[in-house]
């Protein structure tokens, strides 16, 4: 299944695909989610931190003063919107990341097996992505009551992605240098 999936994406990698990819995220990245955070604002009737925006991680005390600071409204949006809207933007990004990383690995993958499958790697940051989403809220949904290793787990989970969306995007120019060189030394 693995492995099917794999030569599935590689298979699709292309333009056509990679400006659909496009196409999705920018729905979820220029649309829906600033939508989402202007909406629990507004809900709040006051700007407001989101906690999975939060790059650098947040304590305990950081979220209940952001959670804090929402309305009842806001809550429950906010909880709601992550369960339905932020539980789908990780596959809009995720299926960009996969199918740039594909698209450049292909032709290195030909002559080099370790680039067969390195295109799923953007996998393990939406994996943390559910999991992050999952505590964001169980966070909202028993505000103030939640524990402090809850934070403490989506923090971490939080910081991972983040970190993930990095290497991802190394990975991608590590790729096209590589693909520069390839090229440079087939024309010397």
């Amino acid at each position: 299944m693995f492995y099917k999936i794999s030569d599935w994406f590689r298979q699709i990698a292309g333009v056509k695909t990679f400006w659909l990819a496009i196409a999705i995220y920018l729905v979820f990245g220029a649309f829906i989610m600033p939508f989402g955070a202007a909406h629990i604002s507004s809900l709040a009737g006051k700007p407001v931190k989101i906690v999975d925006l939060q790059m650098s991680g947040y304590s305990p005390n950081d979220v209940r003063t952001i959670i804090g600071m929402y309305t009842n409204e806001a809550r429950h949006f906010s909880w709601l919107f992550t369960a339905i809207a932020d539980s789908l933007y990780p596959f809009a990004y995720t299926f960009l990341y996969i199918i740039i990383i594909a698209w450049v690995f292909k032709p290195l993958a030909k002559t080099h097996a370790y680039y067969t499958h390195v295109h799923l790697f953007p996998l393990i940051a939406m994996g943390a992505d559910f999991c992050e989403n999952a505590c964001i809220i169980t966070m909202f949904r028993t505000y103030p009551n939640f524990s402090d290793l809850l934070v403490h787990v989506s923090s971490t989970l939080t910081v991972f992605k983040w970190i993930m969306a990095g290497a991802q995007t190394l990975l991608i120019l590590w790729g096209l240098i590589l693909l520069l060189v390839k090229r440079n030394t087939v024309k010397g």
